[in-house]
Protein backbone atom coordinates (compact mmCIF):
# COMPACT_ATOMS: atom_id res chain seq x y z
CA UNK A 1 0.00 0.00 0.00
CA UNK A 2 2.89 2.45 0.76
CA UNK A 3 4.49 1.62 -2.75
CA UNK A 4 1.20 2.25 -4.07
CA UNK A 5 1.07 5.54 -2.41
CA UNK A 6 4.33 6.55 -3.30
CA UNK A 7 3.96 5.83 -6.73
CA UNK A 8 1.06 8.10 -6.90
CA UNK A 9 2.03 11.01 -5.58
CA UNK A 10 4.87 12.26 -7.84
CA UNK A 11 2.15 11.64 -10.98
CA UNK A 12 -0.20 14.38 -9.03
CA UNK A 13 2.83 16.32 -8.68
CA UNK A 14 3.15 16.18 -12.46
CA UNK A 15 -0.34 16.99 -13.32
CA UNK A 16 -0.79 20.11 -11.94
CA UNK A 17 -2.02 23.27 -13.90
CA UNK A 18 1.00 25.05 -14.60
CA UNK A 19 2.23 26.70 -17.46
CA UNK A 20 5.47 27.00 -17.89
CA UNK A 21 5.23 29.47 -20.91
CA UNK A 22 4.65 31.83 -18.01
CA UNK A 23 8.01 31.22 -16.37
CA UNK A 24 9.71 31.62 -19.72
CA UNK A 25 11.09 35.27 -21.33
CA UNK A 26 9.78 36.15 -24.51
CA UNK A 27 12.79 37.30 -26.34
CA UNK A 28 16.04 38.75 -24.88
CA UNK A 29 16.61 42.69 -25.96
CA UNK A 30 19.84 42.26 -27.65
CA UNK A 31 20.08 45.51 -29.50
CA UNK A 32 21.50 48.96 -27.55
CA UNK A 33 18.56 51.06 -29.21
CA UNK A 34 15.73 48.32 -27.80
CA UNK A 35 17.92 48.54 -24.39
CA UNK A 36 17.79 52.48 -24.75
CA UNK A 37 14.51 53.10 -25.34
CA UNK A 38 12.80 50.31 -22.13
CA UNK A 39 15.96 52.75 -19.29
CA UNK A 40 13.85 55.76 -21.40
CA UNK A 41 10.11 53.90 -20.41
CA UNK A 42 11.63 53.24 -17.13
CA UNK A 43 12.90 56.86 -16.78
CA UNK A 44 9.80 58.11 -17.51
CA UNK A 45 7.12 55.89 -15.75
CA UNK A 46 9.37 56.35 -12.70
CA UNK A 47 9.21 60.36 -12.94
CA UNK A 48 5.32 60.19 -13.59
CA UNK A 49 4.88 58.14 -10.40
CA UNK A 50 6.90 61.03 -8.58
CA UNK A 51 5.25 63.32 -9.52
CA UNK A 52 2.00 61.56 -8.78
CA UNK A 53 3.15 60.70 -4.92
CA UNK A 54 4.63 64.85 -5.18
CA UNK A 55 0.78 65.77 -5.94
CA UNK A 56 -0.90 63.61 -3.63
CA UNK A 57 1.62 64.77 -0.46
CA UNK A 58 0.54 68.75 -1.87
CA UNK A 59 -2.82 68.04 -1.86
CA UNK A 60 -2.81 66.14 1.48
CA UNK A 61 -1.11 69.69 3.10
CA UNK A 62 -3.59 71.80 1.56
CA UNK A 63 -5.60 70.08 3.49
CA UNK A 64 -4.56 69.72 6.70
CA UNK A 65 -3.80 73.34 6.26
CA UNK A 66 -7.35 74.01 5.73
CA UNK A 67 -8.50 72.00 8.58
CA UNK A 68 -6.24 73.88 10.68
CA UNK A 69 -7.13 76.92 9.40
CA UNK A 70 -11.17 76.33 10.24
CA UNK A 71 -10.15 74.83 13.89
CA UNK A 72 -8.11 78.18 14.54
CA UNK A 73 -11.00 80.35 13.23
CA UNK A 74 -13.53 78.82 15.82
CA UNK A 75 -13.75 80.97 19.21
CA UNK A 76 -11.05 80.99 21.99
CA UNK A 77 -13.42 79.47 24.17
CA UNK A 78 -14.47 76.48 22.34
CA UNK A 79 -10.70 75.67 21.17
CA UNK A 80 -10.09 76.14 25.18
CA UNK A 81 -12.64 73.77 26.16
CA UNK A 82 -11.51 71.13 23.30
CA UNK A 83 -7.78 70.94 24.35
CA UNK A 84 -8.73 70.82 28.25
CA UNK A 85 -11.45 68.55 28.14
CA UNK A 86 -11.46 66.45 25.50
CA UNK A 87 -8.31 65.28 27.10
CA UNK A 88 -10.26 63.06 29.51
CA UNK A 89 -13.47 62.89 27.59
CA UNK A 90 -15.59 62.56 24.02
CA UNK A 91 -15.89 65.73 21.88
CA UNK A 92 -20.21 65.83 22.50
CA UNK A 93 -19.51 64.58 26.25
CA UNK A 94 -20.69 68.01 27.85
CA UNK A 95 -23.75 67.85 25.61
CA UNK A 96 -25.25 64.94 27.43
CA UNK A 97 -25.24 66.85 30.81
CA UNK A 98 -26.68 70.89 31.33
CA UNK A 99 -25.75 73.17 34.02
CA UNK A 100 -25.28 77.19 34.92
CA UNK A 101 -22.12 78.38 34.52
CA UNK A 102 -22.22 78.25 38.65
CA UNK A 103 -22.39 74.55 38.28
CA UNK A 104 -20.22 74.29 35.64
CA UNK A 105 -17.79 75.88 37.92
CA UNK A 106 -18.03 72.87 40.58
CA UNK A 107 -18.04 70.49 38.08
CA UNK A 108 -14.02 71.64 36.68
CA UNK A 109 -13.36 72.54 40.04
CA UNK A 110 -13.88 68.75 41.17
CA UNK A 111 -12.34 67.46 37.79
CA UNK A 112 -9.46 69.93 38.52
CA UNK A 113 -9.09 68.54 42.60
CA UNK A 114 -9.98 65.06 42.35
CA UNK A 115 -8.86 64.31 38.75
CA UNK A 116 -5.86 66.87 38.36
CA UNK A 117 -7.12 68.41 35.24
CA UNK A 118 -4.53 71.08 33.97
CA UNK A 119 -7.20 73.98 34.05
CA UNK A 120 -5.80 77.22 35.53
CA UNK A 121 -8.46 79.06 37.56
CA UNK A 122 -8.92 81.83 34.67
CA UNK A 123 -9.45 79.15 32.04
CA UNK A 124 -12.03 77.23 34.55
CA UNK A 125 -14.02 80.88 34.33
CA UNK A 126 -14.14 81.02 30.56
CA UNK A 127 -14.38 77.29 30.12
CA UNK A 128 -17.50 77.17 32.62
CA UNK A 129 -19.90 79.85 30.76
CA UNK A 130 -18.88 79.02 27.47
CA UNK A 131 -20.43 75.29 28.31
CA UNK A 132 -23.16 77.28 30.19
CA UNK A 133 -24.39 78.71 26.72
CA UNK A 134 -23.29 75.06 25.09
CA UNK A 135 -25.14 72.90 27.04
CA UNK A 136 -27.75 75.16 29.54
CA UNK A 137 -29.34 73.50 32.27
CA UNK A 138 -33.07 72.50 32.44
CA UNK A 139 -35.52 74.70 34.50
CA UNK A 140 -35.19 72.39 37.99
CA UNK A 141 -31.85 71.82 37.63
CA UNK A 142 -30.89 76.08 37.08
CA UNK A 143 -32.61 76.56 40.27
CA UNK A 144 -31.34 73.76 42.28
CA UNK A 145 -28.06 75.03 41.62
CA UNK A 146 -28.90 78.80 41.99
CA UNK A 147 -30.38 78.34 45.64
CA UNK A 148 -27.07 76.07 46.10
CA UNK A 149 -25.23 78.82 45.31
CA UNK A 150 -27.24 81.22 47.26
CA UNK A 151 -26.91 78.93 50.71
CA UNK A 152 -22.94 78.74 49.98
CA UNK A 153 -22.90 82.30 50.10
CA UNK A 154 -25.11 82.99 52.92
CA UNK A 155 -23.23 80.09 54.76
CA UNK A 156 -20.10 81.62 53.82
CA UNK A 157 -21.29 85.71 55.34
CA UNK A 158 -22.63 83.75 57.75
CA UNK A 159 -19.39 81.88 58.92
CA UNK A 160 -17.73 85.41 58.55
CA UNK A 161 -19.77 87.06 61.16
CA UNK A 162 -19.69 83.90 63.91
CA UNK A 163 -15.25 84.14 63.25
CA UNK A 164 -15.82 88.08 63.75
CA UNK A 165 -17.92 87.60 67.14
CA UNK A 166 -16.05 84.98 69.18
CA UNK A 167 -12.50 86.33 67.97
CA UNK A 168 -12.69 89.80 68.42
Amino acid sequence: MLLALAGAFPAAVGRADVDLSEYQVSRAVSQESERQKLREEFARQRQEEAQREQARADSETRQREAQAALLAARPWPVRLTESKCTACHADNRHLQVGHTWPGWLLVILRMRLFNDAPITAGDMVTISRHLAGASPASPTTAIAEWAGLGLLVLGIVRGGAYLKRRYP
